[in-house]
Order: structure tokens, then sequence, then C-alpha cells
């Protein structure tokens, strides 16, 4: 019987996020700075559509309705006097007439409001908004209902794209912001109730196993089979990567738009400077370099070397070396930032930091972690065994591998190490503000975190600008393998409630929100896109240094990222015991490996008491 790794997930790492952007506080930082700051060069959009407040429905409401009557009439009129075939201008697509022209002319003026910043030509690009029209046809008037995460991309896309959507395809669509905690209780509630109160959810990868296993989520791959007309001329899905976080037996169940993936961060001029690499060398006896320099020297052709080592690769080792090196209290310094405040994210830690720790299985031959949606027999969150598709346990007794030496390692690392390297703050902050605080701070040598943050880092309130690197996660020396997970992807975006009595407008509003014709637009403020056809077009591209090489990264390893495998359906359940064993263990003041032993156990005992034990899942 092979070990598992059931660990995961993150209730709530968007959860925090979310819930911070609501408050106002530290994603207030990296969202309104971000957007509202660095970006606000951009071009200016249309004005933003009314948020979603209940208040605010009904004045919304009213309005479509009123402008609802007056479009009928009209084309009533238009099919009795004229054959719906004559185009008011040459060029249309057939299917197009007169009675479209407030589409047409809001479609024409969103093109020239997209510019050249597409991936799309420009006839691709017209065809592309010129579906939307004409697809919409049938659905003028319907109205739906998102719900999102409020994160940077999802916050631009309601900022920016709400208007044009409503004013090409007469659609609207009424938006709702909340947290990730939020939006895992409304899925719950949309699996349990089948009433679809919500046409539209937004949601990241950790839901995908969840969706598929309650059939909760529209399967996207069906049905576009059954309505071809709908499906937008350049969705092209071999585009979006990680496929293995949308789909599952070769269907889709969501449209992802952004993808941060967790990295190391590390300042770079402290890295450079001379003095620091001879102090350091004289110290440890090797050199000093980013993370990104060893992953990639690591790697170099070498007289005599087929592989590479691991120990020339960025490891835990020497990840402890560079916090004990620059951790100079007397100067202000320190080499990381640690955040020990109770809080979902103790919870989190067993579901990303263990693709450093590499508790999963490979990936099978052939094939790299990001192009499948579950490892066998142990999966990434927490280590668990789900040997024959089936969830047994996190400890080493259940087949798991969160309770061995590589799980005691990572409690300690993250729970001990870091927090004794870091100012006392350390101890009143949760892991959102300790990832905001580093690059507000500046007073930090190194990191582990995802690229939400990037607008933190290049905003007015940054001490870090032009002085940050991106690079891959440090591994654990005894437990790794080079077809292991080397760092965490948690892409997010749309899925369609499968019980939702709007699906075709439904999709063309989620196929409008993460289509080629505007997704470099969009990730030129935000920076996180799904898209290889936009990471491969020279505006982006020039993006790189700006964001810390995070390219770069991603070109040497994306294929080795991984998120939530689609096994672990009980993820939100499970992140809520390990964060509260978690708790309890720094209480008590246990070590790592005691820490490990507890949460393995508190989880295997949730999922004995709660039916999962040996219960089939996908």
């Amino acid at each position: 019987m092979c070990a598992s790794s059931t660990s995961r997930k993150k209730i709530s790492r968007r959860e925090a996020i979310g819930k911070a952007a609501a408050v106002g506080a530290v994603v207030g930082v990296g969202v309104v700075a971000g957007i509202l700051g660095y970006y606000a060069g951009a071009q200016a959009a249309p004005p933003a559509a009314v948020r979603t407040v209940t208040e605010m429905r009904t004045v919304g409401a009213a309005t479509v309705t009123e402008t609802r009557t007056e479009t009928r009439t009209e084309t009533r009129t238009v099919t009795v006097t004229a054959p719906v075939t004559a185009a008011p201008t040459p060029g249309l697509p057939p299917g197009l007439g007169p009675e479209d022209e407030p589409y047409i002319k809001a479609a024409e003026e969103f093109i020239a409001w997209i510019g050249d910043n597409t991936v799309l030509t420009p006839d691709q690009l017209r065809q592309e908004v010129y579906h939307f029209v004409l697809a919409s046809k049938p659905y003028r008037g319907t109205e739906i209902i998102n719900m999102y995460e409020a994160l940077p991309g999802a916050v631009w896309e309601e900022q920016n794209l709400a208007r044009w959507f409503e004013r090409i395809t007469g659609i609207k669509v009424h938006w709702e912001a909340m947290s990730n905690y939020e939006t895992i209780l409304k899925s719950f509630e949309d699996a349990k109730t089948r009433a679809g109160i919500y046409d539209v959810l937004g949601t990241d990868q950790d839901m995908h196993g969840f969706y598929v296993v309650n059939q909760s989520a529209l399967n996207l791959s069906q049905f576009m089979r059954e309505h071809p007309e709908l499906v937008p001329p350049f969705l092209d899905v071999d585009d979006i990567w990680a496929r293995g976080t949308y789909s599952y037996n070769g269907d889709l169940y969501a449209i992802h738009g952004q993808a941060p993936w967790i990295d190391s961060m590390v300042r770079t001029s402290w890295f450079k400077d001379a003095k620091n690499k001879d102090d350091f060398k004289k110290k440890y006896g090797y050199e000093l370099k980013t993370p990104l320099e060893y992953y990639l020297d690591a790697r170099r052709y070498t007289t005599g070397r087929t592989t590479h080592s691991v120990e020339d690769d960025w490891t835990i080792s020497k990840c402890e070396d560079v916090i004990e090196f620059f951790t100079r209290p007397d100067e202000g310094k320190y080499g990381s930032l640690g955040c020990l405040r109770p809080g979902d994210h103790l919870g989190w830690l067993g579901d990303w930091l263990d693709d450093a720790f590499q508790f999963s299985s490979p990936a099978p031959l052939g094939s790299y972690p990001a192009e499948v949606s579950t490892l066998d027999p142990i999966i990434t969150p927490w280590g668990c065994n789900t040997e024959g598709g089936s969830i047994w346990g996190t400890s080493q007794a259940e087949g798991g591998t969160l309770d061995t030496d590589a799980g005691a390692k990572m409690y300690d690392f993250w729970l001990h190490y870091i927090p004794e390297h870091s100012p006392p703050k350390a101890r009143e902050i949760d892991a959102v503000e300790s990832w905001t605080a580093w690059g507000v701070d500046g007073t930090y040598a190194f990191h582990v975190m995802p690229h939400h943050f990037f607008p933190v880092f290049v905003g007015p309130e940054s001490k870090v600008k032009g002085d940050f690197e991106v690079g891959p996660l440090p591994v654990y020396e005894p437990w790794y393998h080079p077809l292991k997970p080397r760092g965490y992807v948690d892409p997010s975006g749309y899925i369609i409630s499968a019980f939702s009595k709007n699906k075709e407008a439904a999709f063309l509003f989620i196929t409008f929100l993460n289509s080629k014709a505007i997704d470099l637009k969009k990730n030129l403020e935000v920076g996180m896109t799904m898209r290889l056809s936009t990471m491969k077009h020279p505006k982006y591209r020039a993006m790189d240094n700006t964001f810390g090489k995070f390219l770069t990264v991603f070109d040497v390893t994306g294929k080795y990222l991984y998120g939530t495998d689609a096994k672990w359906v009980i993820y939100p359940q499970a992140m809520s015991v390990a964060r509260d064993a978690a708790l309890r263990a720094l209480e008590e003041g246990l070590d790592g490996k005691e820490t490990a032993s507890l949460v393995a156990s508190e989880i295997d005992k949730w999922i004995k008491e709660n039916g999962w034990y040996g219960k089939k899942v996908i």
C-alpha cells in the first residue's frame, strides 16, 4: 500500500485575501494601491458598473427593464418591415441587422478601447467581439447573478468589463463580491439546495474536486458540444494552461482567468551585494545566489554529470542558511517574516508548502504535475493516501506522509524557524499581512508567497520596487523527486451552476471575461494570466523585470506547478481541522514532529467520523 497525501487546502488563502479586501485592510493595500495606484496609467475604461449591493440591485434592474422594453418594440417593427438578412452596413456578419445597431455600436467602441492590447489580429478581434453580439440575441434582457472573490483580477473585471458586456450583449449581470470563505459557503449551498441562485460562481481550483464529485458545476465540454453556436471563435481552451486544475476525464468544468502561484521572493540587492557574498561564502562554504540562480545553475551542463544534483539546487537547507545570515536585528534586517496570529493560514500550510517538502507521489512518467488532475496514490494536500481512488488518511498508519520527517520539517520551518528569525510582530500578524508587509516594510531577505501581492511590490507604498526577484520554492532534499510538484499554483475563475436556469447567458458571460480579445489588456495591469498566448506576447514579456522575473521563472518551472488534487474533495473541512490542530500545537509549545503527528491524527479522526474513510471519490 502506498502512502498518500491528503493535505489541503486552503479554505482561505483566498478567504483571507477576500476578507482583507472587504475590510479595506491588508489587501486594500494590494488591490487598491495596486490597481488604483501603479495601474492608474491604464487606458480609461467606460464607467464602472454599479457594484452589487442589495439596495442597488432594484435600481439596476429597473433600468434594464426599461431598456429591454424599448429594444423589443424596435425589433418587432424591423422584423415586419424588412428582411432580417438586410445588414445596415456592408461587412456585418449574417444574422445582424438594423435592430442590432446599439450592440454593434458598443462592439465597435469596445474594439477601439482594446486597441492593440490583444493577442488577436484586427480581423480576429472583430470576429471575436461580434460573436458576442450575434450569439446573445436570443438572451437579451436576461439577468444573471455572479458571485466572486474580491481578488485583483475579478475586481478589475467588474470595474472594466461589466458595462461593456451589458452593452454588447444586452445581458444584465448582478455582481456580488465576497471573501473566499463566503464563496465556499455559496458553493456548498448551491450543491445542497440545487436551486441555482447564483448562475455564475467565482471560484479557484481548490474546489475543483468538490464540484466534480457533487456534479454541481456545469460540464462545459458537454455544453459546448450541445451549443456550438455559443462558442467564441477564439476560445482556444488549449491556450489555457494548468488544465488539470479545471478539467476531469478530459472535460472542462471551469474557465480560469488568473493564475497566481507560490514562489520564493528575495531582495535582489542583498543577494548581489559583494560584501554579503564574501561573508556568506566564508560562513557557509558555498556561494550566495538568488533562488532562481541556484535553480538554473543546478541544471546547467557540467562535464561528467548527466543529471542535476539536488544539493546544487535551491533547497530548504540553503533557505535556512539565507534566513539566518540576513537576520540582523541591530541593522533592522531580518531573514524573513513569520505569521503566527490564529487564522485559517495555519491550515493552508499543509496544502501549499507540502510542495516544497515533497509529500506527494510524482507525476506519471511522460507527464508533468501541471498536466494532471490527480497524483497516485499520495496526493499533495497533507500527504493523504488515496490509493484506489478512496480517501484513507494522512498519517503513516493510514499510508499517508504528513507525520513523516518531511511533515515534521515543514511545521518546524514555518511555525518555528521563520518566526525565530523575524521581528516580534510576526506573532501578531497573519499570512496575508505578512506578505503585504514584506513589500511595504522592505526589511526582509526572503519569503514564500503568491503573486497576488505584486501590486503592493510595485505600488506607491513599496520599499522593494525594482529590488525583488521571484524564484522557485526550495525543496526538502531527502524527499526530492524531479517529477514531484515544485510549486503551488492557484488558478481562479468561474464555473456555471449546474442548476442555473440561464446557462446560455452565463456561458457567454464567462467566455467574454476570459476571451483572448481581452486577456492581454487585463493582464498588462493584473499580471496573472492563464493564457499561454498572453505569456508569449512581447508586451507581456516586457513586464518580466518589473515583476521580479516571474515569467522567466514560469518558463523553467511552470510544468512542475500543481494545485489541489481533484481527489481532495473535503478540503474546506480538512483545512479547518488542520488549522485548529496547528493552533493547539502552538499553544502547547509542540515541536515540528509533535505538530505533524497531532495534525495528521486529527485529520484522520475527522475522515473516519464523517464517513469518508475508504470512500471512493473521483
